[in-house]
């Protein structure tokens, strides 16, 4: 049991660790990062078009799918709109990140309240670190802000936020587990 709480927090602490690099690139380089991103899922989904359209047409019926002409056509016109027009695919980036966070506010809030529920004392204090990353992410969804790269360094904030939230709930439970086996 122990050797998964410490595997458990081991991967919290790369998550937040990521999470605060993550945000910091996008408060430095929203523009830059948005391309890059729309760019790169444009590119993937684009080779994922192609490749279903060969497996399509390649001679082993062991591998084909009567509809991967289909999907391999739309895959190729999503991706390549998105790189014609990455304008439009970088407007919807804050809204799904946006998304993330919200759920990661959740989670959080849930984290506090069993932080409630264990006894600690100082429970309501990240709930309300929780809360407020909830609205955050909740401002992103809903008004981004009128320009994709004001709501990517916001984005930003909010990840750098939401990774040195998790720490600090990491601490503070690994505190309250400390003070129960005294």
């Amino acid at each position: 049991m122990l050797d998964l709480l410490q595997g458990l927090k081991k991967g919290v602490v790369m998550y937040s660790i990521i999470t605060i690099i993550m945000g910091i690139i996008l408060i430095l380089f929203p523009d830059t990062t948005s391309l890059i991103v729309c760019y790169g899922i444009a590119g993937v989904i684009l080779i994922c078009g192609i490749m279903d359209m060969i497996r399509y047409f390649s001679n082993d019926f062991s591998y084909r799918f009567g509809y991967d002409l289909l999907t391999g056509f739309l895959l190729c016109a999503v991706g390549i709109f998105m790189i014609l027009r990455s304008d439009i695919v970088i407007m919807m980036i804050p809204f799904v990140i946006g998304m993330f966070i919200v759920i990661e506010g959740i989670l959080n809030i849930v984290r506090s309240f069993q932080l409630r529920q264990w006894g600690f004392e100082r429970w309501l204090y990240d709930l309300v670190l929780s809360v407020l990353l909830l609205i955050l992410g909740m401002i992103i969804v809903v008004n981004p802000f009128d320009a994709a790269l004001v709501s990517v360094m916001m984005i930003g904030i909010c990840l750098v936020y939401d990774g040195l939230l998790n720490l600090l709930i990491l601490h503070r439970s690994s505190q309250f587990v400390k003070q129960i086996r005294d």
